[in-house]
């Protein structure tokens, strides 16, 4: 894909987000309660939690439209609608509605934050292995933060931040020291990779179905 075509495709799917946002605007809109909670000044808690209440679902659903397939990412508003809830809701219930419209893509295992502090000895022995073995047998990204250096209490943690990809290569490291690593994250390619190796349909995740397969 050309520079030209990519900066077309962004700009399509912004004046697609911003469709799919003045939807769900009016759509809220028609709720007197919503009206009374949004334009009031001072929000008690119950006003906030009522903002929460009505604007995580249509956010969740945007979520689900997401991972449904890639022609419909624009429908995912949840870092907008993340922010729009800090700052009309307060500290808590951005947080907390945040967390909330992510579940969608957190069941689906998207990408895995795996922060740690590994000793040096177990962090030289197992903590690459162990990223790039969670990457694998989910098929996902996987963002690891890692602490470096020596402590106040003399414990020195091994550091070496990674960024491993859904087929368990690794597309970025930070070996020691202060910083910050990117990688580009292609959900379009992890989703058909996922398709062509249904591994993640054989999981037995819960105690009876773990039962099950013993017997």
């Amino acid at each position: 894909m050309d520079t030209a075509t990519s900066v077309r495709d962004l700009l399509f799917t912004l004046l697609l987000k911003v469709a799919v946002a003045s939807s769900i605007a009016a759509l809220l809109a028609r709720w007197n309660t919503f009206r009374r909670v949004l334009f009031t000044e001072e929000r008690d808690p119950d006003q906030k939690l009522k903002l929460m209440l009505f604007m995580t679902p249509p956010l969740i659903v945007g979520v689900t439209l997401r991972l449904v397939g890639y022609p419909y990412r624009f429908a995912d508003l949840s870092l907008e609608g993340a922010f729009l809830m800090g700052l009309l809701g307060g500290r808590v219930v951005g947080p907390i509605g945040g967390a909330i419209i992510t579940i969608p893509a957190l069941i689906s295992h998207e990408w895995l934050a795996m922060p740690a502090a590994f000793t040096v000895p177990t962090g030289r022995a197992h903590w690459e292995t162990l990223l790039r073995a969670r990457a694998i047998e989910n098929l996902c990204y996987v963002v690891a933060p890692a602490q470096s250096g020596t402590h106040s209490s003399g414990r020195e943690t091994y550091g070496d931040s990674l960024i491993v990809d859904y087929w368990g290569q690794v597309l970025s490291r930070l070996a020691k020291g202060t910083g910050v690593i990117t990688a580009d994250i292609d959900l379009a390619k992890e989703a058909e990779t996922r398709a062509r190796f249904p591994a993640l349909d054989n999981r037995q995740l819960g105690l009876p179905n773990v039962a099950a397969v013993l017997t």
